[in-house]
């Protein structure tokens, strides 16, 4: 069966497409030529290989970050939201098949958006309201009055993990946002945070931090990377050695 064709309004005359297509005098309708057909099934083979590529390219951070194990603590720069939660319901997902609880903090602005990417990627209502999954605003975790101090927000967070525990799961998987940090200029704060959590980063809990590319300048970064045990972006994926 033929594709019909009817021209728009276009700024090139149909003579462009002399070869692809031909005019059907009974209907004054146009149609694809074998030629067209040709065309048409070579665009959908090269639409079919581009997104398997980059399917490839998402490939190995996704692998990388479904076998991150409990005390992992995992610095994820991403420069495109549709990356970032790629890579982190993939991680969340893979900790609730291994029957940890999971915990996705982000900013307050952004819960609506989240809950319903969060059913999207394939959380179920089950998981949901079993206590398994939660999603969280960052504001509640990090920021009381205005103020970011570290050691009330590790406790803030590893309270959920030993409840979750208490409850019979294994650990706690935590994929956090950092933006509300930047949001209201404590920069400072979150660096100390991410610091001291380095020196006491609990075994049951296994963590990605998300930060977007845009927002961190090269000191940050470097420190940041001191505190994490791995690296994670969409080109590769790195295990800092215990030396470094």
């Amino acid at each position: 069966m033929r594709y019909q064709w009817q021209p728009r309004q276009t700024s090139f005359h149909l003579r462009a497409l002399a070869g692809l297509i031909e005019h059907e005098s009974s209907t004054g309708k146009y149609q694809l030529t074998d030629a067209g057909q040709m065309a048409i099934s070579l665009i959908e083979d090269f639409q079919f290989l581009a997104e398997k590529t980059r399917q490839m390219k998402l490939g190995a951070p996704v692998n990388y970050v479904r076998n991150l194990a409990l005390g992992d603590h995992s610095l994820l720069l991403y420069d495109a939201e549709t990356f970032k939660r790629e890579i982190s319901f993939s991680f969340l997902k893979e900790g609730l098949s291994k029957h940890q609880a999971a915990l996705y903090i982000v900013s307050e602005n952004k819960l609506d958006s989240e809950n319903r990417q969060v059913e999207k990627h394939g959380m179920t209502f089950h998981q949901i309201h079993s206590g398994a999954f939660t999603i969280l605003p960052s504001e509640e975790l990090y920021l009381r009055k205005g103020k970011a101090h570290a050691k009330i927000i590790i406790a803030n967070w590893l309270e959920p993990a030993k409840e979750k525990q208490t409850a019979g799961f294994e650990g706690l998987c935590v994929a956090a946002e950092l933006d509300s940090f930047f949001e209201n200029a404590k920069s400072k704060e979150l660096l100390t945070y991410e610091r001291v959590l380095a020196q006491k980063y609990p075994s049951t809990v296994c963590a990605i931090y998300l930060y977007s590319a845009h927002t961190l300048d090269e000191k940050e970064l470097v420190q940041l990377t001191k505190s994490h045990d791995h690296l994670i972006t969409r080109q590769f994926a790195w295990k800092r050695s215990l030396c470094a």
